[in-house]
C-alpha cells in the first residue's frame, strides 16, 4: 500500500512498499519510508529516505541522504550521496562526495566514486571500483583491493592490501595498537604508519574539565531546587532495584521510540526535541549518582545531614564517580549501573509527583 502527499516543491511517499519505477520521472524532492524502497526511476532532485531495505538503481540528479537496514546503490547519483545503516554496498556511480557508516560498507569493482570517500564502519570491504578523490576510512578491520586517484587515510590497525589495491599519493596509516608489516598483506608504495599512544594527560585534562563541568551544574541546580534535591535523594535510596529496572527498560525502549519518529519523516522534529530531552535526563541522573553517593558517605561516616552536606556530597560522589567508572575490568559494569539507577530514579520521581494527588486549599472566612 503506497500513499502519496504532494506540498510545494516535495513528494512524500510512505508505505510498506515504496517503488518508483523505472518509467517514472519526479522533479521534485522524494522523501520516501517504509519497509522496502526501490528507486528504479529518475529523479530531477534530492532523494530522502528511511527504510528497512533500499535499492537504488535509477539515476538522482542531486543529493541523496538515506538511511536503512540494508542499502544496496546500484544507481547514478549525481552529487553527495550520505548514508548510515546496518549494511551498505556501493555497486554504482557517484559524482560527489560520499559519508556513510555501518557495520559493513562494500565497494565493488563496478563503484566509480569522482569525488571523496568518507566511510566509517566495523568491517570495510573495498572490493575494487575506483575513487578519484580521497579515501579517509575508519573501522575495526580494512580490506582493500581498489584504486585511489589521490591520498588515502585509514584509521585502523586491523588492514590488508589485496594485490590490486593502488593510491596514487600514497597511502598513511593513523593507529594507537602497533602495526605489524606483515599482517598488511601486499604492501603499497608511499605506505606511512603513524602509531601514536593516548596521551594520558590530554585525557587527565579533557576528564578533569568534564567531571568540573558537571559538578558546577549540579551545584546550580542544587542552589535552585534545594527541595526537589533532597526528595529526590530520598526517593532514590528507598528503591534502588526497582529504580535501576525502569532505567533499564527505559535506557532500552527510548532510542527506539527515536529510531521511529525519525523513520515516519514527518515526525522528525518530536523526535529532535525527544533526542535533547533524552540527553538532559540522562544528565541529571549521572548527577543524581554523585549526590546519593556523596550524601550516603557523609551520613555513613556521621557527618551532620544539613543543607551544606548535599554540595559537599555532590563534591564527594563526583570524586568516587570519577574513580569507580575508571576502574579497571569493572568499570563499565559500575558505568552501566549508574546509568540505569539514575535515569530511572528520576523517571520514578517525576512520575510519582505527577500522580500525587492534588492538595486543596481551604480558606476559612
Amino acid at each position: 500500500m503506497v500513499s502519496e502527499v504532494r506540498g510545494q516543491s516535495s513528494i512524500y511517499r510512505s508505505g510498506e512498499i515504496v517503488r518508483i519505477s523505472e518509467s517514472d520521472s519526479i522533479h521534485t524532492q522524494l522523501f520516501a519510508t517504509g519497509e522496502i524502497v526501490e528507486m528504479f526511476g529518475w529523479l530531477g532532485n534530492d532523494f530522502i529516505s528511511a527504510s528497512e531495505s533500499l535499492i537504488i538503481e535509477g539515476d538522482i540528479m542531486d543529493d541523496a541522504v538515506v538511511l536503512g537496514e540494508e542499502i544496496n546503490m546500484r544507481g547514478t547519483i549525481h552529487d553527495l550521496f550520505a548514508g548510515a545503516g546496518e549494511s551498505i554496498t556501493i555497486d554504482g556511480i557517484i559524482h560527489g562526495d560520499v559519508f556513510v557508516a555501518g557495520a559493513t560498507i562494500r565497494i565493488t569493482e563496478n563503484a566509480l566514486i569522482k569525488g571523496n570517500a568518507n566511510l566509517a564502519g566495523q568491517r570495510i570491504l573495498f572490493e575494487g571500483g575506483m575513487v578519484e578523490g580521497n579515501l579517509k576510512a575508519a573501522g575495526d578491520q580494512l580490506e582493500l583491493n581498489g584504486s585511489v586517484q589521490k591520498k588515502v587515510e585509514l584509521y585502523s590497525y586491523k588492514i590488508n592490501f589485496g594485490p590490486d589495491y593502488k593510491a596514487i599519493l600514497g597511502t598513511d596509516i593513523y593507529s594507537n595498537r602497533p602495526v605489524y608489516h606483515e599482517n598488511l598483506g601486499n604492501l603499497p608504495e608511499n605506505l606511512y604508519i603513524n602509531v601514536k599512544s593516548p596521551n594520558i594527560l590530554q585525557i587527565l585534562i579533557f576528564k578533569t574539565g568534564l567531571y568540573l563541568s558537571l559538578l558546577i551544574t549540579g551545584f546550580v541546580l542544587i542552589r535552585i531546587f534545594r527541595k526537589t534535591s533532597k526528595d529526590l535523594y530520598k526517593f532514590s535510596i528507598e528503591q534502588f532495584w526497582k529504580n535501576s529496572g525502569v532505567g533499564l527498560l527505559t535506557f532500552l525502549i527510548y532510542p527506539l521510540v527515536l529510531v521511529v519518529l525519525a523513520l515516519l519523516i514527518l515526525t522528525i522534529p518530536i523526535s529532535f526535541l525527544l533526542f535533547l530531552l533524552y540527553g538532559f535526563l540522562l544528565l541529571i541522573g549521572y548527577l543524581l549518582v554523585a549526590l546519593v553517593l556523596g550524601v550516603s558517605s557523609l551520613r555513613f561516616l556521621k557527618k551532620e545531614s544539613n543543607e551544606i552536606s548535599y554540595y559537599w556530597g555532590l563534591f564527594i560522589g563526583m570524586i568516587l564517580v570519577a574513580i569507580i567508572v575508571n576502574l579497571p575490568f569493572l568499570g563499565w559494569l559500575f558505568h552501566t549501573i549508574f546509568i540505569f539507577f539514575g535515569l530511572g530514579s528520576l523517571l520514578l520521581y517525576i512520575w510519582n509527583m505527577r500522580t500525587l494527588p492534588q492538595v486543596q486549599t481551604v480558606t476559612n472566612n
